[in-house]
């Protein structure tokens, strides 16, 4: 199943004459002396809406840098600027990434992986937006802000995803997730 309650397993189907509703055999909560039937499938499941969320992130953080990347040094020239400086500009956006990816990993660390998601996806919304002033000196600090954006989408999204798959299902899962970005790689440039 793909969404799951945390609530008490759901007593009041029948699994004979085809799942039908049995009010009869409807409880509100086990008590003492019937204890909770235990999901075995529960410490195996990988679905949950957080895995979802993160891969459907992955892939949009992915399609739209598969988007601006070839895009972006082509407006940078046509604005008069070098290709020297656009190349500089593209080195700012990987030098601040690899710097700031420990920051984002200690934050997954110490049990704040949402966070590290929002702060990321912050940076990646509002960065580009600096892109529609054509200045040298913001061009240098708006490849910045994304690069910090981008370093979180990358390292908070796999630690995180490490962390919630079961762990005979992690390489599953890692597998699904990487497909997610690998699959907006894709759909970003045939967009531009």
């Amino acid at each position: 199943m793909l969404f799951r309650s945390r609530l008490a397993p759901l007593t009041h189907w029948r699994s004979g004459r085809g799942g039908r509703y049995d009010p009869a055999a409807m409880t509100t909560q086990p008590t003492a002396t019937t204890p909770p039937a235990a999901d075995p499938a529960a410490s195996d499941r990988m679905w949950s809406r957080d895995f979802i969320a993160i891969c459907v992130g992955q892939f949009f953080g992915f399609t739209a840098q598969g988007l601006a990347n070839p895009i972006f040094p082509l407006y940078m020239v046509s604005q008069g600027m070098t290709e020297s400086f656009v190349g500089f500009a593209l080195a700012a956006f990987n030098v601040v990434s690899f710097a700031v990816r420990p920051y984002f990993g200690g934050m997954v660390d110490t049990g704040r992986p949402r966070q590290a998601m929002m702060v990321a996806g912050a940076f990646l919304g509002i960065g580009p937006l600096g892109y529609i002033v054509p200045n040298s000196i913001l061009v240098f600090f708006v490849r910045g802000v994304h690069g910090i954006g981008w370093a979180g989408l990358n390292t908070s999204g796999s630690a995180w995803v490490a962390y919630l798959a079961p762990p005979k299902r992690r390489a599953e899962a890692l597998g699904y997730y990487t497909m997610a970005q690998r699959v907006g790689n894709f759909v970003g440039p045939v967009l531009g």
